[in-house]
């Protein structure tokens, strides 16, 4: 398994740990390889992949939504953002965060989601 497998599941893990097996997630990272869109519903990680051009984070959603999880098109999905505080359309993934489980002084970072959520799937509780 690599990265590209891994982080999204891992990410994903944390996401329905965190708001339940029937949300809906679209989750937007970036890293030097560029921007990465991860599809989250059913508590499962539907899909991951990398897109180019600066297209809202609404729209892009919308179209992996209705790509990975027709039956969802109508519903409304969290936006999230993996790094940093979100954006206009985005709140930070790590928001989610039940109380207690990171450090109140520092908000968690990506690396830290990761594996919080590899550890909760280690564990079969996401």
């Amino acid at each position: 398994m690599t990265t590209v497998t891994a982080e999204p599941v891992a990410l994903g893990e944390f996401y329905s740990y965190c708001r339940g097996a029937e949300s809906v997630g679209v989750l937007f990272g970036s890293d030097a390889a560029g921007r990465r869109v991860t599809l989250v519903g059913g508590g499962v990680t539907v899909s991951s992949r990398r897109v180019g051009g600066d297209e809202p984070e609404s729209e892009l959603a919308h179209r992996e939504i209705e790509r990975g999880l027709p039956e969802f098109a109508t519903a409304d999905a969290d936006l999230l953002a993996i790094d940093g505080d979100g954006g206009d359309e985005t709140l930070p993934l790590a928001a989610l965060a039940p109380e207690g489980l990171f450090a109140e002084a520092t908000p968690a970072n990506a690396a830290e989601l990761v594996a919080v959520g590899a550890a909760l799937a280690d564990l079969g509780e996401g």
